[in-house]
């Protein structure tokens, strides 16, 4: 106001002049807000929360996309990366963003790193553990697969996992770490209630 105030005194109030100025503004704020849009990955991927949440106070969009299409939340769980995670969370990212070919998650890409803090804050922030990629992969399947213990731990901890979905081939988790030869996944699997009773669409699984 005060700026406005003293342009008005040195152009004579000329109404058209403050019209042209208020014009020029607003297409610099325009240009600042599609920088700070950019910035937010910058802040996401350096794992700076603080960044990102000052950028969203500044207008930045949670669920702006990069040039291959994913959004600030799925570059931060894909690096594990749980503060910023639980920033975005905060200003109403979407957990649920799938990526356009592989249908991938945040949660999924979290899991699939072993990223087992990522995971607990993407879960405390209502993800949902159940949806399944492309090929049918759900986060506990992409933990099982590869072994990762302690994501798998905090998955199954939460208490929302379904054990029986399966794959596009019908493997379920418990399936893939049996395959896979990871003995600590397939106790946890089944004392957190996995089925044996499942059999895979081929009846086996192929390497």
């Amino acid at each position: 106001a005060m700026v406005q105030q003293r342009w008005a005194e040195a152009l004579d109030d000329d109404p058209d002049m403050m019209e042209r100025l208020e014009a020029v503004v607003a297409r610099l704020r325009g240009e600042h807000r599609v920088d700070t849009d950019a910035y937010v990955f910058t802040a996401a991927l350096a794992g700076d929360a603080a960044s990102v949440e000052e950028c969203v106070r500044r207008g930045a969009s949670p669920d702006v996309r990069n040039n291959k299409g994913n959004t600030p939340l799925f570059v931060a769980a894909h690096l594990g990366h749980s503060t910023v995670v639980t920033a975005l969370l905060t200003a109403g990212a979407d957990s649920g963003f799938q990526t356009e070919e592989e249908g991938l998650t945040p949660l999924i890409e979290a899991a699939s790193n072993n990223h087992a803090h990522a995971v607990k804050a993407l879960l405390a922030g209502k993800a949902d553990p159940n949806i399944q990629s492309a090929a049918g992969t759900t986060a506990a399947m992409a933990c099982a697969v590869k072994g990762y213990f302690s994501p798998l731990q905090v998955l199954l901890t939460d208490g929302r996992c379904d054990l029986n979905l399966g794959n596009s081939v019908g493997a379920t988790a418990l399936h893939l770490a049996a395959f896979a030869e990871k003995a600590p996944c397939v106790s946890l699997l089944l004392k957190h209630g996995a089925s044996t009773k499942i059999r895979v669409k081929s009846g086996k699984l192929e390497g």
